[in-house]
Order: C-alpha cells, then sequence, then structure tokens
C-alpha cells in the first residue's frame, strides 16, 4: 500500500507540474491572441483595410506580424485545450482556460498600450520620410511596365538595381548605397584629423598608390578649407565657424525630423550668438552628446565617445585659472582653433555616417523584393529600352539587335560546341553549363584574344575585369607558394592550417596579396617588391631567417613565375579555369538541409548548432573550398572563392534574365 502511494503521489507531482507549464503556456498565448486582436481593430481604424497588399505600406510587416501572431496563438490555445481535455477532463478544461484568460488580460492590455505608440511612430515616421525622391509613381521612366511598382530613387539606378541582384542574401545587411560594405567601420576621430597632415608620402615611407588619389585630394581640400578657417577665428572673424556649426545644426535636425523635444538643443540662435572657440566646443560637445545617446547605435556611438572625452578635456584645461601650463594641444593639431573646428567636422562626418546607415537599412528591406522577380524584370526592360524587344525576335533579328552577344555565343559554339557534343537538339541544362563554362569561363574570364564586351553583361565590365586580375593574382600567389613551401622542405597541405586571424603568416599572405594587385609600371620594381614579400612570407612559414641558398632559389623561382616561364605556373592556370567553371556551373545539390531560419532569439539552450545551413552562399562556400584544395589552391583559397562566388553570381544572373537570347542563338 506505501508503494501504491508513493506511486501516486509521484505521478501526480509530474501532472502538476504538467499542467503548471500548459497553463504559463496558455497564459502567454492569451497574451499574444488578445493584443494581437486589438492592434489588428486598431490598424483598422486609422488606416482602414488595404484592398490588395502593397510593398511600399509602412504597416504592411506589423499588420502580416499580428495577423500571424493572431492566428498561431489561436491554434495554439485550441492544441492546450485539448490536451488540457485528456488530462483532467473537458469541464476542469474549461475552467483553466478560463482562468488563464482572466490572468492576460492585464498584461495584454499594456501590451496592446505600446503596440498603439508602435503604429503611430511607424505614421508619423513614414509621413515624415515621404518625399518626391523617395516615392515612385506610375508615370517614373523606371516603374512603367513593372509588375511592381519600385521607388524612384532605386528605379533611376541602374547600377544599383545589378549590384542588389548580384548580392546573396544572406549579405543583404552589408548593401550600400556608394557600394561600400555597410558594416564597414567609420573614422575614429585620431583618423580622421591625421588626415590633416598632408604628405607625399604614407607613414610608412612606401609611395601611396594611384587609387588613394581622389581620397588625397578631398582630405587636401578639407584641410585647406578648416586651415583658414582657424586663422579667421584666431583674427576674431568666426563668420566661417558659424557657418560650419549651422550645417552640423542642420545635419543633426535632418536626423530628427519629429523630435521637436529635442531641436531646442540644436538652434540656430546658439549657433549665431557663437563669438569664441569656448562657444564652438559647448555647442559641438552638446551636438555630440546627441548624437552618441540618442542618434548612433552602440557600436558607431565609441568614436563619438571618443571625441566627447577630448573635447571635454580640451574645454576643462581652458577654465584652468590654477596657471598650470597650457594642455597639449589633442591629435597633435597645429591650433586650438583648428581642433575644435575639426571637432565640428568630425560631428558632421559621423552625422553623415548615420543618415547613410538609416538609407542603407531601408535598402536592405528593399533588396527581397527585387530579388524576387521584380529585380530580373527591371534589368530586361532596361535591355529592351535600349537595344529593342529581343523577346520576340528571331536569330538573324537579335543579331542586329545584340551583336556582341551573337557574336560571342557564335564563337565559342564554333569552337567548343563539338567538343561538347552539342547540337541544336542538345538539353537545357547542357546548353546552360556550356554557356557558362566555356562561354562565360573560357570565352570572357580567360580568352586570350581580343573580345568585344556582351551588351548582356555591359553593366559588369568592371567586375569581369577584376574577377581575371583577382584569378591571376591567385594563382601566381600559389605557384610563389608551393615554390616555397618546397624550398623550405613543408607539405604544401600544410600551409592552409597557419592561416589563423592576426597570425604573422596571415599578414605576410596579404603584404603580397597586396603587391600583386597594386599596379606596377616597372617590371624591375614588381620583381623586387614582391620577391621581398615572398622572403617575409617563407620566413613566417618556417619561424627563422633564410640561409643565402633558399633566398637565391626563391628569388629565382618568383622571377620565373611573374614572367610567366614557370612550368607550376602553367599547371596552375590550367587548373584556374576548371576551377571557376567548377564554381559558375555550381547549383545546391537537390535534397540539401533546408536554410536555417533567422529568429530573434537562440532556440537551442545546448549551444548545438540548429538545424539546416546557414545560406546557399555558405553551401556554395564549402563545395568551393574543397575543390580549391584539391586543385592545389588552398593557401588562397578565402580570396578565390570571393572572387569566383561573383563569377558565379554574374553569369547566373545573365542566364537567368536573357536566357531566352542564348536559347535562341544556339538552337539557331
Amino acid at each position: 500500500r506505501k508503494a501504491f502511494t508513493l506511486f501516486n503521489w509521484w505521478k501526480g507531482m509530474d501532472l502538476d507540474k504538467l499542467l503548471g507549464n500548459l497553463s504559463t503556456q496558455l497564459e502567454q498565448s492569451w497574451v499574444v491572441y488578445i493584443s494581437s486582436s486589438e492592434i489588428l481593430v486598431y490598424l483598422e481604424k486609422v488606416a482602414g483595410i488595404p484592398s490588395e497588399p502593397k510593398q511600399d505600406d509602412p504597416l504592411m510587416s506589423l499588420r502580416m506580424r499580428h495577423e500571424a501572431g493572431k492566428t498561431g496563438s489561436r491554434n495554439h490555445i485550441k492544441r492546450i485545450r485539448l490536451s488540457l481535455n485528456k488530462l483532467i477532463g473537458v469541464d476542469q478544461a474549461k475552467e483553466v482556460v478560463k482562468g488563464a484568460k482572466q490572468k492576460a488580460t492585464s498584461p495584454a492590455e499594456f501590451l496592446s498600450s505600446k503596440l498603439r505608440d508602435e503604429v503611430e511612430e511607424i505614421r508619423s515616421t513614414s509621413a515624415a520620410a515621404s518625399a518626391p525622391s523617395l516615392v515612385g509613381t506610375a508615370k517614373d521612366s523606371g516603374n512603367v511596365g513593372l509588375s511592381v511598382e519600385l521607388p524612384e530613387s532605386i528605379a533611376s539606378n541602374v547600377e544599383l538595381v545589378h549590384r542588389i541582384l548580384l548580392t546573396d542574401p544572406c549579405d543583404f545587411d552589408k548593401l550600400s548605397w556608394d557600394g561600400t560594405d555597410a558594416h564597414a567601420a567609420a573614422l575614429g576621430p585620431c583618423e580622421f584629423m591625421a588626415s590633416f597632415s598632408i604628405s607625399q608620402e604614407s607613414s610608412d615611407g612606401t609611395p601611396r598608390s594611384l587609387e588613394d588619389v581622389p581620397q588625397r585630394i578631398a582630405q587636401s581640400m578639407r584641410y585647406a578649407f578648416l586651415n583658414q578657417s582657424a586663422q579667421e577665428a584666431r583674427s576674431g572673424n568666426f563668420a566661417p565657424a558659424r557657418d560650419l556649426l549651422r550645417e552640423m545644426s542642420e545635419k543633426m535636425r535632418s536626423l530628427l525630423p519629429n523630435r521637436q523635444d529635442l531641436h531646442s538643443h540644436i538652434s540656430d540662435a546658439d549657433v549665431m550668438a557663437c563669438k569664441s572657440i569656448d562657444d564652438v566646443v559647448r555647442i559641438t560637445l552638446r551636438s555630440s552628446y546627441l548624437l552618441a545617446n540618442y542618434l548612433e547605435s552602440a557600436a558607431r556611438a565609441s568614436t563619438t565617445n571618443d571625441l566627447i572625452r577630448h573635447l571635454e578635456e580640451f574645454a576643462a584645461s581652458r577654465e584652468d585659472t590654477t596657471g598650470s601650463p597650457p594642455a597639449e594641444i589633442p591629435f597633435g593639431l597645429e591650433s586650438e582653433e583648428l581642433f575644435a573646428l575639426s571637432s565640428v567636422a568630425f560631428v558632421i562626418y559621423k552625422a553623415q555616417v548615420c543618415s547613410a546607415d538609416i538609407s542603407n537599412y531601408k535598402l536592405g528591406q528593399l533588396a527581397p523584393l527585387l530579388h524576387h522577380g521584380v529585380g530580373c524584370e527591371y534589368e530586361r526592360k532596361q535591355l529592351k529600352e535600349a537595344y529593342g524587344d529581343y523577346t520576340v525576335s528571331t536569330a538573324a533579328e537579335l543579331q542586329g539587335m545584340l551583336s556582341s552577344t551573337c557574336g560571342w555565343i557564335r564563337s565559342i559554339q564554333s569552337r567548343f560546341g563539338s567538343a561538347e557534343n552539342l547540337t541544336a537538339q542538345s538539353k537545357v541544362e547542357q546548353k546552360l553549363d556550356f554557356v557558362k563554362g566555356r562561354g562565360f569561363v573560357d570565352g570572357i574570364l580567360f580568352t586570350r584574344t581580343q573580345l568585344a564586351l556582351p551588351e548582356v553583361f555591359s553593366l559588369d565590365a568592371e567586375r569581369i575585369g577584376n574577377i581575371r586580375n583577382e584569378a591571376k593574382c591567385c594563382v601566381i600567389a600559389s605557384a610563389l607558394v608551393l615554390h616555397a613551401g618546397n624550398i623550405c622542405k613543408l607539405k604544401s597541405s600544410e600551409l592552409p592550417a597557419l592561416l589563423s586571424p592576426g597570425s604573422e603568416v596571415e599578414e605576410a599572405k596579404r603584404v603580397l596579396f597586396n603587391e600583386l594587385r597594386r599596379k606596377h609600371f616597372d617590371q624591375t620594381e614588381l620583381e623586387s617588391n614582391v620577391t621581398k614579400s615572398v622572403y617575409s612570407l617563407a620566413t613566417a612559414v618556417i619561424e627563422r631567417d633564410l640561409s643565402d641558398g633558399e633566398r637565391d632559389a626563391l628569388s629565382n623561382h618568383t622571377n620565373a613565375v611573374l614572367r610567366g616561364n614557370d612550368p607550376v605556373l602553367n599547371l596552375l592556370d590550367n587548373r584556374i579555369q576548371n576551377y571557376y567553371k567548377f564554381a559558375c556551373k555550381w547549383t545546391k545539390p537537390v535534397g540539401s538541409a533546408p536554410l536555417g531560419m533567422k529568429t530573434g532569439r537562440s532556440v537551442l539552450e545546448t549551444g548545438a548548432p540548429a538545424p539546416g545551413v546557414g545560406s546557399t552562399k555558405d553551401v556554395f562556400i564549402r563545395s568551393c573550398l574543397k575543390e580549391a584544395r584539391k586543385l592545389g589552391f588552398g593557401f588562397v583559397a578565402d580570396d578565390l572563392i570571393e572572387s569566383s562566388h561573383m563569377a558565379h553570381m554574374v553569369i547566373g544572373l545573365a542566364c537567368a534574365n536573357y536566357w531566352d537570347v542564348f536559347h535562341t542563338v544556339l538552337s539557331a
């Protein structure tokens, strides 16, 4: 009898625990159901029910979220109710559900009030942000004939749309309007103000590359303006300083169009009353506080806080009346006036970065719309406008519209068609592989004859050039590394393992690639600089100084590689084409794991990886990494994979957009 009682007690304890968990889940589901129902009613009241979904509706995502939340929570409540019916009976289950609903009422009302505030904030922000340049209309030339209306700022920017279409969905958050990585770190005050020290040589004494010229010109002009303004301020004329402060205030207010309560902190009245360096510092400090505490993300605010610290120390030193010697001017600048005005310029720069972050975020939100059909439709429309309606044309008519494209297809067909057993009746898959492999890789990326770039690649001329140059650098670097490993008695398979982040080998590899990518106008200079980089790489790998014999052998092999007389280079030159064919023809394996869904929290508490894979790009990288190592490119795999992924995207997009053109010519 004791055992039976103990068993019942143990069973009842488990049942109580189970009922407690179900009651908690039930209460949470009621909170979601009630709050979502109320907010949907509120949305209908303030915005009405849209006759059809609109991509530019600022409340669309909110409406979809709460509709999904209401449906999901209702289904969850039903499932829990059925479970309770089986555990404790229908009547008792009904009471439990009713009690959970009563407990959820108060939290749901609180949540609903917060959600209503969110709706109003979105509506006010959307109304303030609506401007002619950001809103597309049916009359916009870029939108005519499209199934979905695009904002004019997107529809008028053909290069931007093309760049978005070449971006993998996992990289949407890195998109920016100017083509740089949206996650790239902004300059800190030290780097920003150090640029005012204009010299013809870099800090390590090496000549600056030609790619730096536009940046150096911009720095020189900024320095000249601030230096002239500082001289004016030193003589008592603060008009240029007030103009700079007014620009800062305008930049700040543009970031806060609806926060009239904060506009008083950046009013023009204080700017117009500015008559001293102390006034400039005080106004700059106030704007810096506002920027760091209210506008910037935590990652961006660190550099602004760094400036605030220097400004506070500078202001405190000017207020010091103890007769102590004057403090050193921050960042080694020439004068206090130049530091104060440079600080204003830095805050303007950070406000521009903040504005760019907002624009880039909105761009990332539009990217999925372009990827799911609209972007390809847009690009086909642009080609029609430029060359004619190729979609209803015969091969002969296409020759008159897209002569370079047709000539490219026919040339590779005549050169490689018989070798690939390609006929007009071949399957689409075989023709597709032929265009990607023989056509794009052999006929464009690695062609040794002069070629008029096909019209369908008119937006990719620079990318194709970069891919060709990167492939060349990877082949040369791989040949040099293989020679270095052979001379230093290291297996080639051991070298990639030495490339840990921050290691000397990784740094030496970076220096070598920089030399190979840099433009050289003298062969002797190229050989000398690359040889030094190879010496440094070999020294980092074997962790000792090279002997005279090793240095001579490395020098001879390096010169042979750079002059194109090396057998290893010729071998790798053939292999690199096979690698790019693999990358360009690559398709995601059928039956592979589904893509992992991004969520706002970690679902698994054990630390084990979530099922599925990160993205299609992740699968591509793993496949290409294996192929690169097999072909002898393991040491340069990271750089090679990035380049081959761009090649894969370029030819993949061209085939998706213009396959009817390729197919018509191949079947003629």
